[in-house]
Parts: C-alpha cells; sequence; structure tokens
C-alpha cells in the first residue's frame, strides 16, 4: 500500500489544515483503502474552494491516478459546460457524489463523462443482517439543467427530456446506516471515532470498488486541504 499527499500542482507544501475538510479527507481515504487495500492512494488538496484551485487539482489528480474520486460539487451554473474537458482525460474514471439534498443537481456529478453516485440507507435485522436496501431521502439527483445525456446513459423510467439525469448509482449513504471513521483533528470540539454519512461516503466505495477491477492502480481522493 502506498499513500502520497500532495497540493493541488504535485508539491509538498499544504494548504492549512481545515477541520471540517479533514474529516472528510478521513473517511475517504479509510474507506478507499479498506475496500481496495492493494491501491495506491494519491490524496491532493487544493489552495481552497474556488473553482479554479480545485480544478487544478482534478488536473493533476487526472495526470496520476486511474480512478479520481471527488466529494466536493456545488449547484448547477450556466458555464458548467466548458469545464467539462477537466473530466475527459482518456483512460481515468471520474467519480462525483451526487450529493446529500434530495431532488437537487451538483456538478461535477452532472458532468456527462463522470459517474454520479447517490445514496442509499440500509436496514437490519436485530442480529446485523442486512434486511433491505432502499433510496435514500437526503440523496441528491434529478434532471441536469445544462447537461445533455450521452447516448449510454440509461435512465430507466425517469424521464429528463434529453439532460443528464443523476445519480447513475448508489450505495450506503445514509448516517443511520453510516461507517465509522477515525480523525484525529479535532472537529466540532471532537475527535476520534465517528459514524458518517452522505454521497462522499458512497463515492469513495464506489471508486474503491472500480479499482478492485484493476491490478496495480491508483486511486485518487481529490480535495480541499
Amino acid at each position: 500500500f502506498e499513500f502520497d499527499q500532495v497540493n493541488q500542482t504535485g508539491g509538498s507544501s499544504l494548504p492549512v489544515t481545515s477541520s471540517s475538510w479533514d474529516l472528510e479527507i478521513s473517511l475517504d481515504i479509510e474507506w478507499a483503502h479498506a475496500l481496495a487495500p492493494g491501491a495506491s492512494i494519491l490524496l491532493v488538496e487544493a489552495t481552497s474552494p474556488s473553482l479554479s484551485n480545485l480544478l487544478a487539482a482534478e488536473q493533476f489528480a487526472a495526470e496520476h491516478a486511474n480512478y479520481v474520486s471527488n466529494s466536493w460539487g456545488s449547484s448547477e451554473f450556466s458555464g458548467e459546460v466548458s469545464d467539462d474537458s477537466y473530466f475527459t482525460h482518456p483512460g481515468v474514471s471520474y467519480f462525483a457524489a451526487a450529493g446529500d439534498s434530495g431532488g437537487s443537481v451538483l456538478w461535477p456529478s452532472a458532468s456527462p463523462d463522470v459517474i454520479s453516485v447517490g445514496g442509499t440507507s440500509l436496514a437490519f435485522t436485530a442480529g446485523g443482517t442486512l434486511a433491505q436496501e432502499a433510496a435514500w431521502g437526503d440523496g441528491g439527483g434529478g434532471c441536469s439543467s445544462y447537461e445533455t445525456a450521452n447516448v449510454y446513459q440509461s435512465t430507466g423510467s425517469v424521464n429528463c427530456a434529453g439532460m443528464r439525469a443523476t445519480p447513475d448509482l448508489a450505495l450506503d449513504a445514509n448516517p443511520n446506516s453510516g461507517i465509522s471513521v477515525y480523525d484525529s483533528v479535532s472537529y466540532e470540539n471532537q475527535s476520534g471515532w465517528w459514524t458518517v454519512g452522505g454521497t462522499s461516503v458512497s463515492t469513495a466505495m464506489v471508486a474503491a470498488e472500480a479499482a478492485l477491477d484493476r491490478k496495480s492502480t491508483r486511486l485518487n481522493s481529490s480535495h480541499l486541504g
């Protein structure tokens, strides 16, 4: 197992620690490693949450990884189509969280060449056996206002009139059936073990599952530091 941590240009000078982003980073790294323990992980930290810096980190990640996992997203905007090119690097699979607000569409999750990952809820028996999986009510998704659907996207009974529909697939994201994460940086006056959820969780796990299908791969987690 190999882990590398760099800034948005690949340098060693990292942004100042952010407690909220640190918890986000911890969940992505720990659960990507849990599901794909043999994959090398590259953490790329953007200087700030500005779109230009996030896309710079995205570009570096794609040049050094086969699978790029993104837990960040923004509301759709009229110029997003011109930035879709950042998610078209040959040989790279992109994954992005669909968001944690029901019925909303986020970008880059809506970008046509990105795999949009939504959320489900798990229910268990008293003995801990999985009893049911259903859509998570707070999971993001819907019809894009600006992106058109690719011909290979199957939406089933969802009709978006030729526009991009999100998410493409979903995995456990409900905090009530969430995952355990250890974070040594204090957040909301707490450090140590957390139980967390959200489509950030499902995105990291789906990307890790994809990495299992390919040997000697590098999995990237792209974040603000």
